[in-house]
């Protein structure tokens, strides 16, 4: 309303209705509103995505394991609505793979599991489907993981192609050999992209990480575990 251009952080906000609002806002105003998800700005993260472009996919495996203890400390408003618990972390994935897969990608089920004394989940195991997908699609995020950060993503192609991403998106192996690309990292390049928007006078709103948080809720079974203390 103030007619500034807006960049905005990961979530972009809490609900979908309220970023779908934004964006008719912004386009009122004619300013730039810039949806941005940090993880999807690693080099490897663009170089996975042109590597699967257009490729049927065997299987995609989602690993996305840490310690709220460690990144969180003693923080509540994680466990509280619009927290998203371990969705938190977890929206880096799906940012990651709604970049890099090659084609549609929507969830079937999930299952999530929520502290007794908590209102958002500290794990949950979704499966996905996708038209452009003849295998299982899974994804494991575990908020209780002790034993350091795991963040992967692999991903098999029906021709037989191995594509794994690792540390965050931050280094890509393709049939085992890794590959070394030259780049931004993440925010420098956030940056850039916004400036590039605003010159351009587009706005860029991305909703997908998003809406598939808000499907795993929708379509997620409850299992209830025991209390956890931050």
């Amino acid at each position: 309303e103030a007619g500034l251009h807006c960049l905005l952080e990961k979530p972009p906000t809490v609900g979908l209705s309220e970023i779908s609002d934004l964006a008719c806002l912004a386009e009122a105003k004619g300013v730039t509103l810039f949806t941005t998800w940090h993880a999807q700005h690693n080099a490897a993260v663009t170089a996975a995505a042109e590597a699967l472009a257009g490729k049927r996919i065997a299987s995609m495996d989602i690993h996305w394991h840490e310690d709220v203890r460690k990144w969180h400390p003693g923080q509540q408003w994680v466990w509280e609505p619009g927290g998203f618990g371990v969705f938190d972390p977890g929206i880096n994935a799906f940012s990651i793979a709604t970049r890099i897969f090659p084609g549609g990608l929507f969830v079937k089920a999930a299952d999530l599991q929520f502290p007794e004394n908590a209102q958002t989940p500290i794990a949950a195991n979704v499966t996905f489907y996708s038209p452009q997908a003849s295998g299982p699609l899974h994804a494991s995020l575990d908020w209780r993981h002790s034993e350091g950060e795991e963040w992967t993503i692999a991903i098999v192609a029906e021709e037989g192609r191995q594509l794994r991403l690792e540390a965050g998106g931050s280094r890509l192996l393709i049939d085992g050999d890794e590959q070394h690309q030259a780049g931004l990292e993440e925010y420098p390049d956030i940056y850039r992209q916004f400036v590039d928007l605003i010159d351009e006078r587009r706005s860029l709103v991305d909703v997908a990480p998003l809406r598939l948080v808000a499907d795993c809720l929708l379509a997620g079974r409850r299992h209830m575990v025991e209390a956890f203390e931050p």
